[in-house]
């Protein structure tokens, strides 16, 4: 096996590895050994195929990808070892073929590693001093917006509610007590259809309640119901 190392962009080194047609050949006899068991042919056993009947089977190019990954995972690492002063990989490379024919394979790995970092002048940069103030009312508070975070809620029974407290209230809004007199009608009236007027356009509120602005609605009288 030959390589190649060359600097690429973005603190990546390109690797080129060359394989001539033995190491190839070699590379598929390793793949067949190791994947044989996963193929089935008529008239053989599991795994016990050879490896000619397999690829006229399957194809030329079955066992292709294996041998691929033989010769890189064979070679990658040791290539890393021999170049470990010139660059440090920190990451897996993207992997290529450049070439494959019977004659021999050509994989490139473009890996990232360590960038180079270079120093300027530093020696006689002037940097300038800040002096904080922290005062007695800025520590306190601090304290105060930390002791908020972390308060927890608890229920108050014994004592009207104070400024800071979180209350929940239940609240309906009423005019001279029309919102109680039509909840009221809606609790004892029995109707098929309530027409009301507050929109400034007719509008279908429900099945049972219509908004009523322009239209006039003759009303029929419904039975009440009592309670």
């Amino acid at each position: 096996m030959k390589y190649t190392t060359k600097a690429a962009e973005k603190s990546t080194v390109k690797i080129t590895m060359e394989f001539d047609g033995t190491e190839w050949k070699d590379a598929l006899n390793k793949a067949y050994l190791k994947t044989k068991g996963r193929f089935s042919v008529n008239g053989f056993r599991k795994g016990k195929a050879p490896r000619n009947v397999i690829e006229h089977a399957y194809g030329k190019g079955v066992f292709f990808e294996d041998a691929l990954n033989v010769l890189f995972s064979e070679n990658y690492g040791k290539i890393l070892d021999k170049e470990e002063k010139k660059f440090t990989a920190v990451g897996d490379p993207e992997l290529s073929v450049d070439d494959l024919s019977d004659e021999g394979v050509t994989l490139v790995a473009v890996t990232p590693v360590r960038p180079e970092v270079k120093i300027g002048s530093y020696k006689g940069m002037k940097i300038k001093e800040f002096a904080y103030t922290v005062k007695d009312a800025d520590i306190d508070k601090e304290l105060d917006r930390l002791r908020d975070r972390n308060a927890r809620k608890v229920d108050v029974t014994d004592r009207p509610c104070q400024n800071g407290d979180i209350v929940n209230i239940d609240f309906v809004g009423t005019v001279d007590g029309v919102n109680v007199y039509l909840n009221r009608v809606e609790e004892i009236a029995s109707y098929k259809r309530w027409f009301f007027g507050s929109l400034h356009m007719d509008k279908t509120m429900s099945k049972q309640h219509v908004a009523v602005f322009q239209t006039v609605v003759p009303v029929v009288e419904s039975h009440a119901k009592r309670k």
